[in-house]
């Protein structure tokens, strides 16, 4: 599926106002709205709570998130109806799986009066899903049949949701679910661990989730701001893959040939190379000097044998992070810089 967009709406803002956070959406991202965090408003609006978000599946016991069934034979009444609704969805039952969010109701009156051509949707991926349950290991999660058939279910249906929403109110709109990895730095550690834990288990993991999605319409990234192997993720074959270009800039350049692979198949890399770790980075930044660090960072990858043409052709741009913390002024700067840099990302010859 092709992706249109060249700069990549993510992350937390640091509004206390609705109205504000329309407006900068309008100026910046009218062609691809997102919903993004806005902990100054709500600060339960986070990543967390808005992929956690059913009390039938979790419990929340002192900040640490549990699972609320028995996975062991899943004949819990309420993995049954998951099941049911997985292979049978429909807008009365994905409404089960809904989420929260401060922005939501102003979002989808945006998506029905622009109808834009895609849109970006932020949920956990299943690895870091896994890793945030508490009382099962990572591992058993991953590694079980059962686990893993949860983590997909569970995923799919979340994302279905949001995608009825917006598809009920603007049919033509392409749905990108990005599915957040916070935890995927921790793979190869528990690789190292476990014999049963292997490149191969990732791929399932992913892929059966991601064809779902797919035969839906819907199109899917994974998004992971720490250095990882991407190997596995590549082979599963996402639309989109997005990475911290500025901090981690060679992260790709091992797997050359697999990102060489991947883009020709038609997949898409967004580079979140404008630093937003703290004010300081960005004042010193212009166009130019964020310009010159992105040619010789795609240059570094088309060192090892990457094609130029598809490269840039395939190539998104977007800030490196959250930005609840710093000012809306900081913010807006960012993304400024952002949206201009995708207007100067070369084109396919």
């Amino acid at each position: 599926m092709t992706i249109m967009l060249k700069c990549l709406p993510i992350g937390s803002l640091p509004y206390s106002n609705i109205n504000l956070v329309t407006q900068m959406m309008l100026r910046l991202f009218d062609k691809v709205p997102y919903i993004p965090f806005l902990p100054n408003i709500d600060e339960a609006d986070n990543i967390i709570n808005r992929t956690f978000s059913d009390d039938s599946f979790f419990k929340f016991d002192k900040n640490k998130i549990k699972l609320n069934i028995n996975l062991d034979t899943y004949e819990d009444i309420n993995l049954i109806k998951l099941n049911e609704t997985y292979s049978k969805p429909s807008i009365q039952t994905l409404s089960n799986y809904e989420f929260k969010s401060a922005f939501l109701e102003q979002y989808l009156k945006i998506i029905k009066r622009i109808q834009p051509e895609e849109t970006v949707i932020n949920l956990i991926g299943p690895f870091s899903m896994a890793a945030y349950i508490s009382n099962y290991e990572t591992e058993f999660l991953i590694t079980d049949t059962l686990g893993r058939k949860f983590l997909t279910q569970y995923l799919t249906l979340k994302s279905l949701w949001i995608i009825s929403k917006i598809k009920e109110i603007s049919p033509d709109t392409k749905v990108i679910i990005l599915f957040e990895e916070h935890k995927l730095n921790e793979f190869s550690k528990l690789k190292k661990a476990s014999e049963s834990v292997n490149d191969a288990l990732l791929v399932s993991l992913y892929s059966r989730l991601f064809k779902k999605l797919k035969d839906y319409g819907g199109s899917v990234g994974i998004q992971c701001f720490s250095k990882c192997n991407w190997a596995p993720i590549l082979e599963a074959a996402p639309n989109l893959i997005s990475f911290d270009a500025f901090t981690n800039p060679r992260n790709l350049n091992i797997i050359g040939k697999k990102v060489n692979k991947y883009i020709a198949n038609g997949g898409y890399i967004n580079w979140g190379i404008i630093p937003v770790k703290s004010e300081s980075d960005i004042k010193s930044l212009t166009i130019d000097s964020i310009f010159r660090k992105f040619i010789g960072t795609t240059n570094d990858l088309i060192a090892q044998g990457v094609s130029a043409d598809l490269l840039y052709s395939h190539s998104i741009v977007s800030i490196q992070g959250d930005t609840s913390d710093f000012s809306p002024l900081f913010t807006e700067r960012a993304l400024m810089l952002a949206n201009q840099l995708s207007k100067k990302v070369p084109t396919m010859k």
